[in-house]
């Protein structure tokens, strides 16, 4: 008898020992509550002239089409900015207008601003003169940037609303044959 009960009593120790290995190997939390995760803020991004830009924005611009390049130059006319975005891993999109008619004008430049890992982003947009415009006017010139824009039909609105900063340059256009401004900044 004592045989049969020391038989009994180690299995059932070894049932105690596998019951306690499954519950140690397969304890596990199962929640039930619904967890709500904060989508990340989307900032705006903001434009504003580099330090030392030589057309800034609170400036209104020359430019002589006839005046002769420096070497080594080209015939463009840089728009020397800083893009600032707290969204540091999102690439932007900008599109450059020059006169633009109330959201019906198609952008004379767009293209992408690469991320940087930096809040500021420096970002010179070179015009080339035969996109400057007329000469004898004062051409103003806005600088959309965003996140991604909506599409081609509404080119000045972004993707998601809010998400957008615009710069407005203006620029005295003239060359030898119309040296004066018929039509002032407005």
């Amino acid at each position: 008898m004592r045989f049969a009960s020391l038989i009994t009593m180690a299995r059932k120790q070894r049932g105690l020992v596998l019951l306690l290995l499954c519950g140690v190997f397969t304890m596990g939390c199962l929640t039930t509550d619904k967890i709500d995760f904060v989508p990340e803020e989307n900032l705006p991004p903001s434009i504003v002239s580099a330090p030392g830009a030589e057309h800034p924005l609170n400036e209104i611009g020359a430019l002589d089409l006839d005046a002769p390049i420096p070497p080594g130059e080209t015939a463009d006319y840089v728009l020397e900015t800083l893009i600032r975005d707290a969204n540091i891993d999102q690439d932007l999109e900008y599109r450059l207008f020059r006169d633009p008619v109330s959201g019906l004008s198609p952008p004379i430049l767009s293209g992408t601003i690469d991320q940087q890992d930096a809040f500021e982003r420096d970002f010179p947009l070179p015009i080339p003169y035969a996109l400057m415009g007329a000469p004898g006017i004062c051409h103003r010139f806005e600088l959309f940037v965003t996140g991604q824009f909506k599409n081609f039909v509404e080119p000045m609105e972004p993707e998601e609303e809010g998400d957008l900063d615009v710069a407005t340059w203006w620029v005295r256009v003239t060359d030898d044959d119309t040296p004066f401004i018929a039509q002032e900044c407005q």
